[in-house]
């Protein structure tokens, strides 16, 4: 995927079939078996029809949604999921997207655990505990550091707003 990318934008202003001549000129140089080039070639076709759509959507959807709407946020991923089992296999489609799926489910648990009003604290924490728990290994190195520091900053100001404390408290 990240070669796919980045010759998507590396080359962005070539013509496809240019961008497609690049990639097969990369592959001869890396020595892919020729049995493996027609697959990797059909898959960047694939993969382009994809992204343009991808692009659609979320312009689409963005417009005519607050982007700060979980609601919005979920339609979106929602369709992006059912697009991307429209283009690649279910192996292809983990294999590409897992870890970024995984990620956003993550998010948006998360986001909706803190906009739960009728939730403590406490209990806040606790539930994006849990849902951290339910994270990959590969997930988890990646984004937890990060992560359990915006939680803290967001618990924090949601606590500071309950209790109408100034900043500074």
């Amino acid at each position: 995927r990240n070669l796919f990318d980045y010759i998507n934008v590396a080359f962005a202003n070539y013509s496809e079939s240019q961008r497609v001549d690049w990639l097969k000129q990369y592959m001869q140089i890396k020595k892919v078996p020729a049995s493996k080039t027609g697959y990797l070639l059909d898959f960047f076709n694939r993969y382009n029809q994809y992204k343009k759509q991808e692009t659609a959507i979320i312009l689409n959807l963005t417009k005519t949604n607050n982007s700060s709407d979980i609601k919005a946020v979920q339609t979106i991923k929602q369709k992006i999921i059912d697009l991307q089992n429209q283009f690649f296999s279910d192996t292809e489609s983990r294999g590409f997207f897992g870890f970024e799926r995984e990620y956003d489910n993550y998010q948006i648990q998360s986001s909706l655990i803190l906009q739960n009003t009728a939730l403590s604290s406490s209990a806040k924490a606790h539930a994006l505990a849990l849902e951290r728990n339910k994270l990959s290994d590969q997930v988890k190195s990646t984004i937890l550091q990060t992560t359990v520091v915006e939680e803290l900053n967001q618990l924090t100001e949601a606590h500071n707003r309950s209790k109408n404390a100034n900043p500074k408290e």
